[in-house]
């Protein structure tokens, strides 16, 4: 489950068992005119599992990509924070 736990941060959450190999790639630099970009990821067999990474400023991204070893799916979306409180996430096929 991809969810907002707050208007700069989203979270990945396991929700089922199975494998699971999810990562995040978001900013890492929020400097004005700069900004570098790292990644988080992990496997995952439980659930509860979490993954989450931050958004800057108005118009970041962050790129996310799950892996199921049970289908073999992957799942990608792009997400970006709108406003100061709306983040907006589009899955990508």
């Amino acid at each position: 489950m991809l969810e907002a736990t707050t208007a700069t941060t989203l979270q990945l959450r396991t929700t089922s068992n199975g494998l699971l190999d999810y990562s995040i790639t978001h900013p890492t630099s929020c400097a004005a005119g700069s900004s570098g970009v790292g990644q988080v990821f992990r496997f995952s067999s439980s659930v509860g599992d979490t993954l989450s990474a931050s958004f800057c400023d108005i118009g970041s991204m962050m790129f996310i990509q799950v892996f199921d070893f049970t289908g073999p799916q992957v799942h990608q979306f792009r997400c970006w924070r709108a406003t100061s409180n709306h983040n907006v996430c589009q899955r990508l096929f």
